[in-house]
């Protein structure tokens, strides 16, 4: 058996190798003078994808038994064997299928022109376990050409190279010894002889050679074949990639300074201090920030959050003044230490410049200074007593207040009853609960303002109220006082859930309407929209309710008919549902039912309509049996002369 494996796996060994032969054939070997740059970089990238796929399999501890026949030479009581067993990461078996789908991936390339005299591919869409490089990316052409012509490049490269990739993978090479073994060497190899050191202002991980890559920004390269380019000084950067030479790197602006942008470097010469009121502690800096709550800075170009301070009559307010109007000088409200002068009152708030002004009576502003000795209740802008708003700005007894919008000043009336204004004085010695235009009693407000018992009342605060009794059947719910209604259906019949007197009907339940807004009435009143009345389930209303236990129900609450006066079936009998008019006519049962299907359904909605709105038919039984079902039926004559039986069905199982 171990014989037969080691020939088959030469045998696939042998046809794989031809067949990868017969597919990458294009040309006989590779054209001399083809090092061009994008040969080059296909051969670059030839090694990246082969090294890639070299990974996937570097941990196989799998080998190839190439041992085919017996010598004479025996062992240990056993003959030795012609051949010897291969690793398979060294076979070139491995080689051959990593090599092929190896130019496939070529169409997975773009173009990267970046470098000055280099053409590097780099791929056009990641790897799944690898970081996409957005940079390289965004640098790369992807032509649907330029791909096809990679792919011929690269078979051209493996068929004149085979011998090299099979080498390179059984010594198990690193990218450096399988790029200078496939892609340097005498005429015809892609790359030329030997590699090129990468030129100023660039880098190559190779020990400064290609492939090389643009010294990125805040680094320089002045001199070629630099393995790593140099950083420049501390606080320096570069307003581009690629840098040759320390001029090109640019002081940034210092803490206390701003500056523009060139290529995305912010903050790069020419420089500008930070203005009044702005600081800024980083280096390289667009922009300053803000001082907060409404501090500022005693000079330009602060670098320190700490310079950040109240500055008293610099016009903006902070959270630690009182005020600040913009000066230092004292009686105009803001005194020179930003405090509120007394009698004063200051608006503005932090971060604005306050306006302040002496508080005083009569100058149709409501206000109160800071110090809290004067409080104006209303300003009318005079100083007369006697009009609702005293000598002191103070609302006199029985007076109410407010400001009128349109004046600014305050607008007072004395609280009248009967005025057909509804108000309440300040001082709480006057409160009207309504105000009907007349100080009358029996009217629904009395002559004190008041609503009176079995009224109700409906209006705006400061307006007239219109009062009206409370009565049974105006469809409106409502408690006056000892006048109480426990429904209203907008009538005064019986029978229909809320009686002539407004009382709830045995048998019904009433729920009320919406709250009516804006109404008042005596201490614990209520007014609602229309009520709604609906009968509750009972026995003998025709409507069978199993919640309520009932097994039947034939529209009475009679005995001895087959269904009792508590709606249970009596012994003897059966009841079913009158469908249709088809006395005795059995419901569907559970043989008629497939579940999962629409007769199921069918079949529920048929069973709760029958039995809620159909009133039961019983009868007595004579024969009784049970069926397929589980429910007792009767078998009678055919008295109709169909030839066929008809059957009874007690509910009781239902």
């Amino acid at each position: 058996a171990a014989v037969m494996l080691a020939v088959a796996l030469v045998f696939a060994c042998i046809s794989g190798c031809e067949a990868a032969k017969k597919k990458k054939k294009k040309s006989s070997s590779v054209s001399a003078g083809q090092s061009d740059a994008v040969r080059c970089g296909v051969c670059f990238a030839m090694v990246d994808e082969i090294l890639y796929e070299l990974k996937k399999t570097e941990n196989s501890t799998s080998t190839l038994d190439m041992r085919w026949g017996l010598t004479s030479e025996v062992k240990d009581g056993r003959a030795k064997r012609i051949g010897k067993v291969i690793p398979y990461k060294r076979s070139e078996l491995r080689s051959i299928e990593v090599m092929e789908g190896l130019c496939e991936q070529m169409k997975n390339y773009g173009t990267d022109s970046s470098m000055p005299g280099e053409t590097k591919l780099g791929r056009s869409n990641k790897r799944p376990d690898e970081p996409r490089d957005v940079k390289q990316f965004n640098r790369l052409k992807i032509d649907a050409d330029d791909q096809k012509r990679f792919e011929r490049y690269c078979e051209e490269l493996i068929d004149g190279r085979e011998d090299i990739v099979i080498s390179s993978i059984r010594d198990a090479h690193d990218s450096v010894e399988m790029e200078d073994a496939l892609c340097f060497g005498p005429k015809g190899f892609p790359c030329g002889a030997s590699r090129s050191l990468c030129p100023v202002g660039s880098f190559g991980g190779r020990n400064g050679t290609m492939p090389c890559e643009l010294c990125p920004q805040g680094t320089f390269a002045a001199k070629a074949g630099l393995s790593e380019c140099v950083n420049c000084p501390q606080h320096y950067n570069t307003t581009d990639t690629g840098t040759n030479s320390t001029k090109g790197c640019v002081p940034l602006c210092k803490p206390g300074h701003f500056g523009g942008s060139t290529n995305g470097l912010a903050g790069i010469e020419p420089c500008h201090k930070c203005g009044h009121g702005l600081y800024q502690e980083e280096y390289g800096s667009i922009m300053c920030d803000k001082c907060p709550d409404g501090k500022g800075t005693k000079k330009e170009g602060s670098a320190h959050f700490k310079d950040c301070i109240s500055i008293c009559g610099d016009g903006k307010q902070s959270t630690e003044e009182e005020c600040d109007d913009g000066n230092t000088s004292g009686g105009d409200g803001c005194d020179r230490k930003c405090k509120i002068e007394k009698s004063f009152s200051c608006q503005g708030g932090v971060t604005s410049k306050s306006s302040c002004n002496k508080v005083v009576c009569g100058d149709g502003k409501i206000q109160s200074s800071y110090d809290g000795k004067i409080v104006e209740e209303c300003d009318e802008g005079n100083s007369e007593a006697g009009d609702g708003c005293s000598a002191e700005c103070a609302v006199e007894a029985g007076y109410q207040c407010a400001l009128n919008p349109e004046t600014g000043v305050s607008a007072c009336m004395k609280v009248t009853c009967g005025d057909g204004v509804r108000g309440a004085s300040h001082d709480r010695t006057v409160i009207e609960g309504c105000d009907d235009g007349n100080a009358e009693s029996g009217d629904g407000c009395s002559e004190n303002c008041q609503p009176e018992v079995g009224f109700t009342c409906k209006g705006e605060i400061r307006g007239k109220y219109e009062c009206h009794k409370v009565g049974c059947g105006d469809g409106l719910k409502e408690r006056s006082g000892t006048v109480i209604e426990q429904c209203d259906d907008g009538n005064t019949d019986d029978g229909d859930g809320c009686d002539s007197r407004c009382r709830e009907e045995e048998g019904w339940q009433c729920s009320d309407g919406s709250a009516q807004r804006n109404v008042v009435g005596p201490p614990g009143f209520h007014s609602h929209e229309k009520s709604f009345c609906e009968k509750l389930p009972a026995c003998g209303d025709g409507r069978r309710d199993k919640p309520q236990g009932e097994t039947c129900d034939d529209g009475n609450t009679s005995d001895g008919d087959g269904c009792s006066s508590t709606c249970t079936v009596e012994p003897g009998y059966g009841c079913w549902a009158d469908r249709n008019g088809e006395e005795g006519k059995p419901p569907p049962g559970p043989d008629d039912i497939v579940p999962g299907t629409s007769r199921t359904l069918l079949y529920v909605l048929s069973e709760y309509i029958i039995t809620q709105f159909l009133a039961d038919t019983c009868k007595k039984m004579s024969g009784k049996k049970r069926g397929r079902d589980g429910r007792i039926v009767e078998e009678e004559d055919d008295d109709d002369g169909t030839g066929r039986s008809r059957k009874a069905v007690h509910r009781v199982d239902l």
